[in-house]
Parts: structure tokens; C-alpha cells; sequence
């Protein structure tokens, strides 16, 4: 996963130069998410951009992470969970 963690830092290291702000929380979650797609998918997600923001997998992702909550109260998903 050092490719990827190059990749994160290569990404920062603008934001470190300039003094810009970076949202460091996103740029870490689209490292995790790099580094799951290399390690758990065998699949390159493409590089890490903090300036053009999430890509389509990290967007997803996220969509998903924020309907759980919502969603683990209906009856269909405890059902599924036994």
C-alpha cells in the first residue's frame, strides 16, 4: 500500500507548499478507499485529487455510510441481520 500512501502524500504536498486549507479527513478517506480498492478488489480507482473532490466509488461510499443509520431501523434490514 505504499503506492497508495505516495499517492496521498503527492496529493498534500501542493496544500503544504501553498498554505492552502485541506480537508484532511477527505483526503485520508480517499486513501482508505484506494487502498481497499488495490488490496480487497485488486482495482486502481484512479489517483487521489482533493481538489476535484471524491470520485464515483467515494461518493458511493459515502452515500452508503450515510444511509445506514436511516436504514437500520426498518424492519426489512433487521430481518436480515438473524
Amino acid at each position: 500500500m505504499v503506492v497508495c500512501l505516495e499517492g496521498l502524500v503527492s496529493a498534500l504536498k501542493p496544500f503544504s507548499e501553498s498554505g492552502k486549507e485541506v480537508d484532511l479527513h477527505r483526503a485520508v478517506s480517499m486513501y482508505h478507499m484506494k487502498a481497499i480498492g488495490k488490496a480487497a478488489l485488486g482495482h486502481d480507482f484512479g489517483p487521489i485529487d482533493i481538489d476535484r473532490g471524491p470520485n464515483a466509488f467515494h461518493q458511493a461510499f459515502e452515500f452508503m455510510l450515510g444511509e445506514l443509520p436511516r436504514r437500520g431501523d426498518t424492519p426489512a434490514v433487521v430481518m436480515l441481520s438473524y
